[in-house]
């Protein structure tokens, strides 16, 4: 889907997120995930919490981990914008994770 349109937005989102999670190393390309997750942000303007996930997922990765908990405190802040209280929480509770990485 990329090749045919590079600016899909769900699917650039989607394979960076598998790039970045993936449990086989052989298919996890953390530096592909980034750009491709950066993408995502790009045109979403970094005003949509999924591809803020994605992209932190993608910095996790690549042992990027304050710039991680900056794109999950981006998606706080719309997440709380739109009332999505559940959202708010786990994402939260994904800043306090990569944080705890960071420190290790």
């Amino acid at each position: 889907a990329l090749k045919a349109e590079p600016n899909l937005v769900s699917a650039a989102n989607n394979l960076a997120w598998i790039l970045a999670t993936h449990e086989d190393e052989g298919i996890r390309n953390g530096t592909e995930a980034v750009r491709l997750a950066e993408l995502s942000c790009e045109l979403t303007r970094y005003r949509d919490p999924i591809p803020l996930d994605t992209l932190a997922a993608a910095y996790v990765a690549v042992s990027r981990f304050d710039d991680a908990v900056e794109m999950l405190q981006k998606a706080v802040v719309i997440l709380q914008q739109s009332g999505r209280s559940k959202q708010v929480r786990q994402t939260r509770e994904k800043i306090e994770l990569y944080r705890s990485k960071a420190l290790d």
